[in-house]
């Protein structure tokens, strides 16, 4: 069989006894890998499987780390936010003591983010004695890095602001 330059064609073709010659030319034994195929032969091959598990897992090994390890990183700011909101709850009861100082409060909040190694980029306190019942307003800033995101989802910038606000009743006034 010629092709249109007058070469030997790359087309399989059936012969007459159905026996396949594939990229070479008829009865010779020389087509693939100087072989011939029969239907027996080609119905072998195309149920053939090995390799696919590894080609399986090559495909869907990449999607699994992305996963485990992106749901790691949303467990560890879910973690990282309920530190820093005790720390906020344990610094404005420790601030609702009329005889507690603004260092006392900062000492409560750093005493739970210290051991976890979170270090706030702000923490503000403020006391409102005008309202009635008096209130004092603990506020803590952390930016958090995220470790396997921002590589893959491009919104992500790498850090986010954690704030963690509380508000508790100041305590009677103490008289001398």
């Amino acid at each position: 069989m010629e092709g249109i330059a007058g070469s030997t064609s790359c087309y399989a073709f059936v012969t007459k006894r159905f026996r396949f010659s594939v990229l070479g030319v008829g009865e010779g034994g020389d087509g693939f890998f100087g072989k011939e195929w029969n239907m027996k032969t080609l119905k072998a091959l195309l149920r053939d499987n090995m390799g696919m598990t590894t080609l399986e897992m090559a495909m869907v090994l990449p999607v699994v780390i992305l996963l485990l390890f992106g749901t790691m990183d949303m467990l560890r700011y879910v973690w990282f936010r309920n530190t820093i909101v005790a720390a906020a709850v344990d610094a404005a009861e420790a601030g609702s003591l009329p005889s507690a100082t603004d260092d006392d409060i900062r000492a409560a909040a750093l005493k739970l983010m210290t051991p976890a190694g979170i270090v706030p980029s702000g923490l503000t306190v403020a006391r409102n004695t005008v309202a009635v019942p008096p209130t004092i307003t603990v506020k803590i800033t952390v930016d958090f890095q995220y470790l396997v995101l921002p590589g893959f989802i491009a919104d992500l910038t790498g850090t986010r602001v954690v704030v963690a606000v509380k508000q508790a009743v100041l305590g009677p006034l103490e008289t001398p």
